[in-house]
């Protein structure tokens, strides 16, 4: 068992290393904290440069963008295909609109949006618990 385990640390590790080292070259650390910066309201570095006012264009537009795109917590349809699982639509349309609301979806998808807007791309997480079984020869 501790060879798996082993084998698994490692495989997760060089994934790691080779997602840190594609962040290194796509965006220098100085730009990591320019926008971390921006969004703290921080625009200017340079105290000659701390009395000018500063005007935050992407919060506007991203409001904008999110009352466009997210009115509300969407509700999901269910529809069976065959005729012996219709039973089971409310079932699982139940669910799945409580999941939405537990996680918090409409407020999850605003980041995603902002970000989006700023950075080119938003970052969810989502899907379903699975189990991946490995096969060993």
């Amino acid at each position: 068992m501790g060879k798996k385990t082993e084998k698994s640390y490692d495989k997760w590790m060089d994934r790691i290393k080779i997602a840190q080292e594609y962040r290194r070259k796509l965006f220098p650390a100085d730009m990591w904290k320019r926008y971390v910066n921006y969004y703290k309201g921080n625009f200017y570095l340079e105290p000659v440069d701390w009395d000018r006012i500063s005007v935050n264009l992407v919060h506007p537009n991203v409001k904008i963008l999110q009352a466009a795109l997210v009115a509300r917590t969407p509700e999901i349809k269910a529809v069976a295909r065959e005729q012996d699982y219709r039973a089971r639509e409310p079932l699982i349309e139940t669910a799945v609109n409580n999941t939405l609301i537990d996680i918090n979806y409409k407020r999850t998808l605003k980041f995603i949006l902002r970000d989006a807007h700023i950075f080119g791309y938003g970052v969810s997480k989502g899907g379903y618990d699975f189990s991946l079984k490995e096969s060993v020869k």
